[in-house]
């Protein structure tokens, strides 16, 4: 979704309307810097993410971004748990282990249901 926006950012725009909102004081920072990394506005990259959102959606490619992106974290996390399994030895590890597997479980509900809506 990010490179789509930023294509989008730096092209020509439209006429302009306000939008006014806030966010946490860091994301604000960080999302500065993204910008002017990028060699963009924050108004047109902004703009070009609500863009790229509202298309993904009709396209139903946001709900495969999203699965995608789970499914990377169900990777991540299924094989901490099995280094978890293999090392653990007293009950805050089992503890530990337990809340992997819901966590888990969790996770691949959620993959499942956005697979199951694109």
């Amino acid at each position: 979704m990010l490179n789509k926006a930023l294509k989008k950012a730096k092209r020509e725009g439209d006429t302009k309307v306000s939008v006014t909102f806030q966010v946490n004081s860091e994301l604000k920072k960080e999302f500065e810097k993204l910008c002017k990394d990028e060699g963009v506005s924050m108004t047109a990259m902004l703009a070009a993410l609500m863009e790229t959102a509202i298309e993904e959606k009709k396209n139903g490619d946001m709900y495969s971004s999203i699965a995608s992106y789970l499914g990377n974290q169900l990777s991540k996390m299924t094989h901490e748990l099995s280094e978890l399994e293999q090392f653990a030895h007293d009950p805050q590890d089992y503890h530990a282990i337990d809340n992997y597997k819901d966590e888990i479980n969790r996770l691949r509900m959620m993959k499942n249901y956005l697979e199951g809506e694109s």
